[in-house]
């Protein structure tokens, strides 16, 4: 029976590490088999409706960005 499939989301300010996290734990995933997607840019997709990303980043815009990447 095949499992469904889990979404990982990670959300911070810029240069904290998430993508270089992300990196290694898609290495990591594949390396035992796994098919792993990954998404990436919805900050700029975020930023493209007028939330306030990198320079005023709030709870509203965090939340937006984890719904819409998930």
């Amino acid at each position: 029976m095949r499992r469904p499939p889990f979404r990982i989301a990670v959300a911070g300010t810029h240069s904290t590490g998430k993508t270089t996290f992300l990196t290694r734990l898609k290495e990591l995933f594949e390396q035992r088999g796994l098919v792993v997607a990954y998404v990436h840019d919805s900050a700029v997709n975020a930023q493209d409706k007028g939330f306030p990303i990198l320079a005023k980043h709030t709870f509203e815009s965090t939340a937006w960005l984890m719904a819409r990447a998930i």
